[in-house]
């Protein structure tokens, strides 16, 4: 006895713990069936959809309380009980979760074309919604008053043939009064609408959602295609409702609107692009990275930097006479013809143009001093092949003199607030155009400083020290040197092999054995009449006066005594 105190509760609490899980099982596997048949049923026509929707709710009930009812009457009532349970739960889910969606279907087949505003759609399908709960309540509640009276009829004796009142149950009713049981009817009837109302407005709610979501499919694509750089996009909705088209109609025109911003600032890129390609022209970016800029925007007056450099200044020789010759439209054209195969060498090498001056050019090469005498030597292999081309014009050639010298300097921008200047101060600048400017004077193609001497890889050049130079204004001499690869193979050949007697010509003459030294540099302009060098030493030695010591002590050094 105590034993079946203790396992009774726990037995009826397995019992209604089953129930539930059946309960619930049933109503997760209704809703699930429910959805596949109304997805099935979307690719129907229109009115094969709204009438099949419309048998939906009967057959389905009809069809989850069948065999429930069969599989009572074969295990018995006792065993089949939690089964019938089962099968009323979902047949009345099934059902109301159809209505649910019949209501959606309707809306969408028949009211859709006469209402066009979605949220009135909505609220036209609430409506339904309570209608067809209101109808099933008053069902319930005629249902249940026969019920009731039956009962009432059954305790007076006067039950209907074959019906089988529980006994507690006829108890119960025939206690209540007639103002009791109404609102015992009444609250039956008010359950059975809510019972039946929460599933259909489930239902209904999701299908209106995920109506919704499919309309709003072709917007969440075409962004997405806009969000990967597609402007062409275009959404239409003629289906959907004047909201959803309103959108769809929102988004077309800012899509329109930023393909025309998109093709607009395309437009200004390649305008940008095009300015900053010709701002390059005056300023070279190489220019701007040593000044630590990335853009001309951000260039200021005053910009500088300290720098080891080497500057290369170039000059055509007679060029006054020549341009007086042929007049200046022939001028422009000639210089940027000679330009044209000058420059490329020079970036080629590394080296960026600071400035043209009429037919000169003023460049640097920031990297490395080998570059500049490289570019230099490129330089008069392409002023030999201009040359060749003039003379088959029938044009006179032209001679160029080419001047380095390499040393720390300042770079930076010179000028106001309204026009700025790129350009380098310091000795190494000046004494590159000087050293050029002495070409003139030697007849040599290509010069060098002692800076860019000092700099270069021993035999990475075939040079020869020239002479030691002090520039008017400059208190420290400086060392030239000509650069023999400058020459044509013949030229340079020679030169090389008679390199040793030069250089014994010149010690003596920077030693004032000036006889010695006219002897030596006669000879050499004998072996090689074209070497400039040795003429203008040969023609300093007979100017000297060897009884005339002068006012100062002799050193070697050759004193400019103008720019």
């Amino acid at each position: 006895m105590m034993a079946w105190l203790v396992l009774a509760p726990v037995a009826s609490s397995l019992l209604g713990l089953v129930m539930f899980v059946v309960m619930a099982a049933a109503i997760v596997v209704m809703a699930w069936v429910e959805r596949a048949t109304y997805r099935a049923l979307q690719v129907r026509p229109a009115l094969a959809r709204l009438l099949l929707s419309a048998t939906l709710p009967g057959a389905g009930f009809v069809a989850c309380l069948a065999p429930a009812i069969a599989f009572v009457f074969l295990v018995g009532e006792a065993r089949g009980t939690p089964l019938l349970v089962a099968g009323i739960v979902s047949a009345i889910w099934f059902a109301s979760a159809s209505t649910g969606s019949l209501v959606v279907v309707a809306i969408d087949t028949v009211v859709r074309a006469a209402v066009d505003d979605f949220r009135r759609r909505v609220q036209l399908a609430v409506l339904l919604l309570c209608a067809a709960a209101a109808a099933v309540g008053i069902a319930v509640y005629g249902a249940v008053k026969e019920i009731v009276a039956a009962v009432g009829a059954a305790t007076r004796g006067a039950a209907p043939e074959g019906l089988s009142v529980d006994d507690a149950l006829l108890e119960r009713l025939s206690a209540m009064g007639p103002e009791e049981a109404s609102w015992t009817v009444g609250l039956v009837a008010l359950g059975g609408m809510a019972v039946f109302l929460l599933p259909a407005i489930l239902s209904a709610c999701g299908k209106l959602a995920d109506s919704v979501m499919v309309r709003l499919m072709p917007l969440d694509r075409a962004l997405a295609a806009m969000t990967e750089g597609d402007l062409s996009v275009a959404v239409e909705d003629r289906d959907g409702s004047r909201e959803l088209r309103r959108m769809a109609t929102r988004f077309n025109a800012m899509a329109a609107s930023l393909r025309q911003t998109a093709a607009s600032l395309d437009q200004r890129h390649h305008e940008l692009l095009a300015t900053h390609r010709a701002a390059q022209r005056f300023v070279p970016f190489a220019f701007l990275q040593l000044l630590g800029r990335q853009t001309l925007v951000e260039v200021m007056r005053g910009d500088q930097v300290h720098v080891d450099i080497t500057v290369m200044f170039t000059d055509i020789r007679g060029f006054t006479t020549l341009a007086e010759r042929i007049g200046p439209e022939a001028t422009f054209h000639f210089i940027n013809r000679y330009l044209e195969r000058m420059t490329p060498i020079i970036a080629g090498e590394g080296g960026l143009v600071s400035e043209f001056t009429g037919d000169g050019i003023m460049a640097l090469f920031p990297e490395d001093p080998h570059d500049g005498v490289r570019a230099a030597v490129a330089m008069t292999r392409a002023l030999d092949a201009l040359n060749r081309d003039l003379q088959a014009e029938g044009s006179q050639p032209i001679a160029v003199g080419i001047g380095l010298q390499s040393g720390p300097l300042m770079l930076g921008t010179l000028g106001d607030d309204e026009r700025l200047s790129c350009t380098v101060i310091g000795d190494p600048a000046n004494t590159a155009a000087r050293v050029e400017g002495m070409t003139k004077q030697y007849g040599s193609p290509i010069l060098i400083g002692d800076g860019t001497w000092a700099r270069l890889a021993a035999g990475a050049f075939s040079l020869r020290e020239i002479d030691r130079v002090q520039a008017v204004g400059k208190a420290r001499p400086v060392r030239l040197f000509e650069v023999l690869d400058g020459y044509p193979a013949a030229v340079r050949e020679a030169r090389e092999a008679s390199r040793s007697r030069f250089d014994d010509a010149v010690q003596a003459y920077r030693e004032g054995r000036f006889a010695a030294a006219e002897v030596a540099f006669d000879q050499l302009v004998a072996d090689d009449p074209d070497d400039q060098v040795a003429a203008l030493y040969s023609r300093r030695c007979r100017a000297r006066d060897p009884d005339d010591d002068g006012e100062a002590p002799w050193t070697g050094v050759s004193r400019l005594t103008s720019k």
